[in-house]
């Protein structure tokens, strides 16, 4: 399964006709929304964070549980003292520890619900509002860029060195200069041309007098995974396809990158959840070694003629989404023993997302074949 973690930190300035910053706020995060992971099904990262809002609202995304502990038993948590409110449903508890889980029904101020059993020692946490969809109060959008080196720009970053694991996408937003004074207290971003909101976010009050401009800095960090060969189960009908599973190509086709001169984005997306019908596969005839993900794989000798792979519709997962992409190929066209099934581009020799059977699957005359691949992605909540 190709996995995505997603997080957002944002910078705010006032800015006056001159250029110079007369207010700041230093980058924060913000919170990725129950919707905003939704959106990432039909629009590219890159695209959910191409239009700004602001508001003057008081949005709340969070509540801290302070002293108030949480504990579980089956699907069932208790909290020490009364907590919990009826709004609570369909927002995700985390807590301290890390465990997630989303809040289903309502009991008491001490009692809810949860998704689904759960483990986790007793503990503080926040109540995250995932199921916010947009501002408080809205004051103005707009969907306006700086121009310049470095503004709007996309980036494959190594958290680990020497390996790539993530892609981080920058937008900087200039709004226009605001026609009166406003005290700004709500920020949100989502796809341009839409009224969606991919993210918001509660800031503290913020000046912006008449004629000066707001500029909103957007970076949005996407980890991606697994990165090294990584122990997958069997999960084959008729055969087994138990083996190691890795992305191996990060080049421009996979990702969807900011462009850096206007609001719009370059390349395919054809590693990101919102690929359709983009995307196509291959079965390898000889050994596949594995080695660092690259924007410059070599192409696979031995392999089998590329088939299409079509996206399946998703459902919404309590925390975070799956998507299928699977292919067929009918009795008699793919005959033999295979090493490894790759997705690929179009037309290209060079696998993109990589998984190798630990044992070469057979496949006979009479069978058909229909490769299931998984892509799952998620928000990162830090307490």
């Amino acid at each position: 399964m190709l996995n995505y973690s997603l997080s957002v930190s944002y910078k705010v300035e006032a800015v006056d006709a001159s250029g110079r910053v007369a207010a700041e706020l230093p980058f924060r995060k913000n919170l990725i929304t129950k919707q905003g992971l939704n959106l990432l099904a039909t629009y590219s990262f890159a695209r959910c964070i191409s239009k700004l809002y602001c508001g003057t609202g008081n949005l709340v995304t969070r509540r801290d549980s302070g002293a108030t502990t949480f504990s579980v038993s089956g699907s069932t948590v208790t909290a020490s003292a009364g907590f919990f409110v009826a709004d609570d449903v369909d927002r995700v508890l985390k807590l301290n520890s890390g465990e997630e889980v989303l809040i289903t029904a309502y009991a008491s101020p001490t009692s809810v619900t949860i998704h689904a059993p759960a483990s986790f020692a007793p503990g503080p946490g926040t109540v995250w509002y995932v199921d916010l969809t947009a501002l408080v109060t809205p004051h103005s959008s707009t969907e306006q860029l700086m121009t310049g080196a470095g503004t709007q720009v996309s980036t494959y970053e190594t958290p680990v060195p020497g390996l790539i694991s993530r892609v981080r996408h920058k937008r900087t937003f200039l709004t226009p200069a605001f026609g009166a004074n406003a005290t700004i207290t709500e920020l949100g971003w989502g796809p341009r041309g839409t009224a969606f909101v991919f993210g918001l976010s509660a800031i503290p009050p913020f000046a912006v007098l008449q004629d000066q401009q707001l500029r909103v800095t957007v970076v949005l960090d996407v980890d991606f995974g697994p990165v090294t060969p990584t122990a997958v189960g069997n999960v084959g009908t008729n055969c087994d396809t138990t083996g190691e599973a890795q992305v191996v190509d990060v080049s421009g086709n996979a990702f969807q990158f900011v462009h850096p001169t206007n609001n719009a984005e370059d390349g395919y997306a054809r590693l990101e959840p919102c690929a359709s019908n983009q995307t196509n596969c291959f079965f390898h005839t000889q050994p596949f070694t594995f080695a660092p993900p690259t924007n410059n794989p070599p192409a696979v000798a031995g392999r089998s003629q590329e088939f299409p792979v079509n996206a399946e519709g998703f459902t919404p997962g309590p925390i975070g989404n799956t998507k299928y992409w699977v292919g067929t190929r009918n009795p008699g066209i793919l005959v033999g023993n295979f090493t490894a099934v790759s997705t690929a581009f179009s037309n290209d020799s060079v696998p993109v997302f990589t998984h190798r059977f630990n044992n070469p699957v057979a496949i006979a005359a009479e069978q058909k074949v229909t490769p299931r691949f998984a892509v799952s992605w998620n928000r990162t909540l830090t307490n």
